[in-house]
């Protein structure tokens, strides 16, 4: 889904610059992007579906049947990249900074 389009105009003379950007919530405001270490909700704070992450130095990712961290449906700890399907899942649980995209 292409972002919302901003132009910016100089004062100077010189070209008009317009740049696209890539949005970080849907329609409903949820975060379709997230970085963050923190327990998302899904329908709350976070689409469900199907999420991506390209990894990092030491990642942590769990899905959770309820909000309480020891609820776990599925977990793993990686560095590499990570695809998780929340189908199922009441909420996220996420560590370590890696970013992680909604594939919505």
């Amino acid at each position: 889904m292409p972002g919302p389009t901003v132009t910016v105009i100089q004062h100077d003379p010189g070209p008009t610059i317009t740049v696209t950007v890539a949005p970080t919530t849907n329609a409903q405001g949820l975060a379709t992007q997230i970085s963050d270490d923190g327990v998302y909700v899904i329908g709350q704070d976070i689409p469900g579906g199907t999420w991506h992450t390209s990894g990092g130095s030491q990642c942590y990712e769990a899905t959770l049947a309820s909000t309480d961290t020891s609820n776990i449906i599925d977990n793993n700890n990686f560095t590499g990249p990570d695809t998780v399907d929340l189908s199922g899942a009441k909420a996220f649980d996420i560590s370590g900074g890696c970013t992680w995209q909604s594939e919505g």
